[in-house]
């Protein structure tokens, strides 16, 4: 019975603690959302003087801080792309074909050769060994 008084006694300790935690989030979320709506920044960080003398405050509606008295345009809404389906395919087709290996030693030894039409420009001129 003494046991079931200890694991009852222990279980209900636990019980406690939880709920003092789960009360310590909310507490912290709710801070959390004040602090959001307030710009992020404890009213000592809300105004600040630069190296160079210029006073800066805090503007929560653009979340930056700006020169004193001066008014700074929030930055303009960019839209998001839209992409298709023909956009994200890669299309094989236009990539330049390489020469394979067997194609590449063919041409090298047409090249030493002499052989070969396309070798050498084809224009008729004779050389000085009297090739064309």
């Amino acid at each position: 019975m003494a046991e079931e008084d200890e694991l009852a006694a222990f279980q209900a300790e636990l019980a406690e603690i939880e709920v003092e935690e789960e009360e310590e989030v909310l507490d912290a979320e709710e801070e959390e959302g004040e602090r959001d709506l307030t710009g992020g920044a404890s009213p000592e960080e809300r105004r600040f003087e630069d190296d160079d003398g210029t006073w800066y405050v805090w503007d929560p509606s653009t979340r930056k801080f700006k020169p004193e008295g001066e008014d700074v345009a929030a930055a303009p809404v960019v839209p998001v792309p839209v992409w298709s389906e023909a956009d994200m395919v890669f299309e094989d087709d236009a990539a330049p074909q390489l020469p394979s290996l067997k194609d590449a030693k063919k041409a090298v030894a047409l090249a030493k050769d002499g052989g070969g039409d396309d070798v050498g420009g084809g224009d008729g001129v004779k050389n000085k060994k009297g090739k064309t």
